[in-house]
């Protein structure tokens, strides 16, 4: 995490992080809160590794994370359970987080129009649904990126 502010301007406007499946994800999350107490950010597992820069890193325990420095924007984490109707579960979220961006979007001068993307880390299995209920509340025009959280064994152990 450091590293990741070292190459930033300022504190980030919104993190990605991704642990390996066998991290101490606690442990991790601590150090996370003390470093960026106040940064939201989006989590997820990683089967064995990830792309830093132009470096595969891979094997062991290992953290990546990705920090945006956007002061002018506008990011709302969320969460979500699935049901056995995760299309509506995932329409519902999201009209939730689009509600409160459009709450932030008419206070906040810098802030216009849509959201830009927004960012997925799902379970496996439900994604394709996922993508879906989100297409019905925002439409077809906001990209979703992201992917799906991952174990090293397929045992489900992704978070």
């Amino acid at each position: 995490l450091k590293q990741c502010m070292g190459q930033l301007a300022d504190t980030p406007s919104f993190m990605v992080v991704t642990m390996t499946a066998d991290h101490d994800h606690r442990a991790g999350l601590d150090v996370l809160a003390e470093l960026a107490p106040t940064v939201p950010y989006s989590g997820s597992t990683t089967c064995r590794g990830a792309l830093i820069g132009d470096k595969a890193m891979h094997g062991g325990q290992l953290v990546a994370i990705w920090g945006i420095y956007d002061p002018e924007g506008f990011y709302s984490p969320g969460i979500f359970e699935y049901t056995e109707k995760p299309i509506e579960d995932a329409f519902r979220a999201c009209k939730k987080a689009y509600s409160n961006f459009k709450m932030e979007r008419d206070t906040k001068k810098s802030v216009h129009g849509v959201p830009s993307f927004v960012w997925f880390n799902g379970a496996p299995d439900p994604e394709d649904r996922t993508l879906e209920g989100f297409a019905k509340a925002l439409g077809e025009g906001t990209p979703v990126v992201g992917g799906s959280s991952a174990d090293n064994d397929i045992s489900g152990k992704w978070k």
